[in-house]
């Protein structure tokens, strides 16, 4: 009662309930201990169910600290109104990333670096640093890669990354993202006869073809053994100075060849490979131009303290069961060996 009256006035809890459970969780470890230390100790074979109880109430402390004192670390500071899909609580806790444009993440500066494909997974890098105000030294940096499928039934489905820490979590997810696996109209595409070193202007942009060559391995699309992929890497330069690269495969699977298009949503532009000419040492790039659309995340982050409690629990809980299961098994055996 005092542990909990202590702890509970400090920490301070959000529901009610949680009191009750805490309580229940400290007794549960306080009692299971006092067991272990004046009956357990005498006899060691009995101790492991009360360890499987004591790593239960370590277990639920975890639990009750990380669902209680759960925070959301993103804000929505530019009050940006996501549209009719989002809550008002929603558009409050989630923050909108531009790639390449850094934004501030409580102590953290987050920047959404790109994305890359595994199907049927999306993966977004989602660049973490926390930065010393007064020396602008870099005091820790990771990237979490939290990814999602588009589902043309149930939307977006989202799964989070997350950072550990000893005291606490950092969980990330996309809420929203652009919709990159619309197909682009074919009447966009204009062929380009290009060889390396080749470069082809369009409306916002020059773009040079910088090398072709088989490839083992793509962000877009699954090589499988057997197939023949055949890579194109192009650079892209916009008139104001931005470098891109885009890189479009064409896959021949079970002898059906198809193109995997490279897109840059930002610039408008799509591209393919649509025939390749090794006699002569040329490629037909394929270009679409549309409406250039800022690539971008919607995204929430949260901090959940305490949470290696819960894993602590866990792991001693499971020892406790194994340790049970021995003596068991060990007892059974010593009886069938008296029997006989």
């Amino acid at each position: 009662i005092v542990v909990t009256a202590v702890i509970g006035f400090f920490a301070k809890f959000n529901y009610a309930t949680n009191y009750g459970l805490f309580f229940a969780a400290v007794f549960a470890f306080f009692a299971n201990l006092n067991y272990i230390i004046t009956v357990a100790r005498k006899n060691s074979k009995i101790y492991a169910p009360a360890l499987a109880h004591i790593g239960f109430a370590i277990m639920l402390l975890g639990i009750i600290s990380s669902g209680d004192k759960q925070r959301v670390i993103s804000s929505n500071d530019l009050g940006i109104d996501f549209g009719k899909d989002f809550t008002d609580q929603q558009k409050h806790e989630n923050m909108l990333l531009y790639k390449n444009i850094p934004g501030k993440l409580g102590e953290y500066t987050v920047t959404y670096i790109g994305d890359s494909i595994a199907e049927p997974n999306h993966y977004y890098k989602v660049k973490y640093e926390r930065i010393d105000s007064s020396t602008k030294k870099i005091l820790e940096s990771f990237v979490l890669l939290p990814n999602a499928q588009i589902n043309p039934k149930m939307g977006l489905i989202a799964n989070p990354d997350t950072r550990h820490y000893w005291t606490k979590d950092i969980y990330t997810h996309v809420t929203s993202v652009p919709d990159k696996t619309q197909q682009v109209d074919e009447s966009k595409f204009q062929p380009h006869n290009m060889k390396v070193g080749d470069t082809v202007f369009t409306t916002n942009s020059f773009v040079i073809l910088k090398d072709v060559a088989q490839v083992d391995s793509s962000a877009k699309v699954n090589v499988q053994k057997g197939d023949l992929a055949v890579g194109a890497s192009l650079q892209v330069q916009t008139l104001a100075g931005g470098a891109y690269e885009a890189k479009p495969v064409y896959l021949i699977h079970e002898n059906v060849g198809s193109p995997i298009v490279d897109a840059l949503p930002e610039l408008g532009l799509t591209f393919r490979i649509n025939k390749i000419q090794a006699d002569q040492n040329i490629v037909v790039i394929d270009i679409a131009e549309d409406k250039p659309q800022p690539d971008y995340i919607i995204m929430k982050a949260i901090q959940f303290p305490g949470i290696n409690l819960l894993w602590l629990g866990t792991v001693i809980m499971v020892s406790g069961f194994v340790l049970s299961i021995v003596r068991i098994w060990q007892k059974k055996k010593k009886e069938k060996s008296v029997a006989e």
